[in-house]
């Protein structure tokens, strides 16, 4: 199965997060959106709409600034099931933004990855993703979120009731591909067929005459009028006065969270080559049989014997890795680089060897200063040496201005009135160069939309990367 990664969005000293899209044939998985990740993904023609698991390293505004947008657009292409990975108070956040997104019948799915649960990952049958937290380097900082994990199951419960009366209960996505697009077919259909009825297209002249089309109009916005009363009755607020009471009204407060989640990806595993000599030497005729035991099925010959898959199916090999880390400050880096997830890929050992040739590629999210810093330099030359290291700091990315049409609106009304239409600032240099990182031909700068090919072979593509106009251009 192939798969890969690309950049939307690099860390620079305008965009504080850096977001990396997940390519699987029928699906997609996006961890951070930042605002304007939704209008950089359709300015560069990247679809967004299979997306079905989203990750969030923080919960603020930096890594989740452009969900709720990015929710609305997923819930009116038809995708349901939709999975929302972060920190504490993800819950809180989502409820808060319930009156912004309210779309009850997307069966949106939050999954708060907190420090204290063992078993807070994600897993479907692309991925298996681990959270890797981080704390500022007060010791304090990870005793209160540990302190706030164990103490707001009340609290926590009101919230999730609200999550789903804005989203609906939480189902399965579909990510088998076809349903999905069907979904989205319907949905433009009755969309198109609703604009054409509002137009009077009706398909018989004598309906088309214009009181028949005033009356028509009329009732269409009698029956939206009703639809929406239909909805508010079924808001959060009204069955909270309904049927909850206050418990239904108010969203209880929360203290802010300072943990920051870096992530491990793996994929899924690969099956064994068939070897077809193997097979026509144990008298296997082409046919069926070979897609059995490609499929780990044992088959009887046509001699009577049975033949098993370990006969002719080399062994699978390992999903591969890919892991994207999140250091929003050097106050992070004690705490990150002590976390004993990462062990497996850094010590020697003939137990690691094998988790340590499946890690292909890390993704390094910095915060300004952590590119520099020694501590965090000699971790990260830690890992093996056939390791990719894509870094996105503010001081190695170059400051260029990655939305091209405002650019250009931007720049043709400042030709008439410079003082008042003001070009934005870009630069098309870095502050400082990639060797004062990390030096090798492994070491990569993050750029908008470059893709790392993991499956099933490591291949970068830069063909994808969009020509940065500057203002004076």
């Amino acid at each position: 199965m192939k798969w890969h990664i690309q950049i939307l969005s690099p860390n620079t000293h305008n965009t504080r997060s850096t977001s990396v899209l997940v390519f699987f044939p029928t699906t997609r998985y996006l961890f951070n959106c930042g605002e304007g990740t939704q209008r950089l993904s359709f300015e560069n023609n990247v679809r967004v709409s299979k997306v079905s698991a989203v990750f969030l390293s923080r919960v603020d505004w930096e890594s989740m600034g452009g969900l709720p947008g990015m929710l609305l657009t997923l819930a009116d292409s038809g995708m349901k099931g939709i999975s929302v990975n972060g920190g504490r108070n993800l819950t809180h956040a989502l409820a808060a933004a319930r009156h912004f997104i309210l779309r009850s019948d997307m069966g949106l799915s939050v999954n708060e990855m907190l420090d204290t649960d063992a078993s807070a990952d994600f897993r479907d049958s692309n991925v298996h993703v681990v959270p890797v937290h981080a704390y500022p380097s007060s010791s304090a900082a990870a005793d209160e979120e540990q302190a706030c994990n164990s103490c707001e199951s009340d609290s926590h419960n009101i919230r999730r009731q609200l999550v789903t009366r804005a989203f609906g209960h939480s189902k399965q996505p579909d990510i088998s591909g076809p349903k999905s697009r069907l979904v989205a077919k319907k949905n433009k259909q009755q969309q198109q067929q609703q604009q054409m009825k509002k137009k009077g297209y009706y398909g018989n002249d004598d309906k088309c005459s214009g009181s028949a089309v005033e009356e028509h109009l009329q009732n269409l916005q009698k029956a939206e009028e009703e639809a929406l009363e239909k909805k508010r009755a079924h808001s959060p607020e009204a069955s909270g006065r309904n049927g909850m009471g206050k418990l239904g009204m108010l969203l209880p407060q929360t203290t802010p969270s300072s943990a920051s989640l870096s992530f491990i990806l793996e994929g899924p595993v690969v099956a064994g080559k068939f070897d077809l000599n193997a097979a026509v030497a144990l008298g296997l005729p082409p046919g069926p049989l070979y897609s059995r035991l490609k499929s780990g099925e044992s088959v009887v010959g046509p001699n009577g014997n049975t033949i098993h898959p370990s006969q002719c199916v080399g062994p699978p090999t390992p999903g591969s890795i890919v892991i994207i880390i999140d250091c929003p400050s050097v106050d992070y880096i004690e705490s990150l680089i002590a976390n004993p997830k990462f062990t497996p890929f850094l010590e020697e050992g003939a137990e690691n060897k094998s988790r340590q040739s499946q890690l292909a590629i890390i993704v390094h999210g910095l915060g300004s200063g952590v590119s520099q810093d020694k501590r965090y330099q000699d971790w990260a030359r830690r890992f093996p040496a056939h390791v990719h290291h894509v870094v996105s700091s503010p001081e190695l990315v170059p400051d260029t201005n990655p939305f091209q049409r405002h650019l250009r609106v931007q720049a043709a009304i400042a030709a008439v009135d410079n003082n008042t239409f003001v070009l934005p600032q870009s630069s098309s240099a870095s502050d400082l160069p990639l060797s004062s990182f990390m030096t090798g031909k492994n070491v990569h700068v993050a750029e908008h939309n470059a893709i790392y090919e993991i499956v099933p072979k490591f291949r970068i593509d830069l063909s994808t990367i969009p020509q940065l106009l500057s203002p004076e251009a």
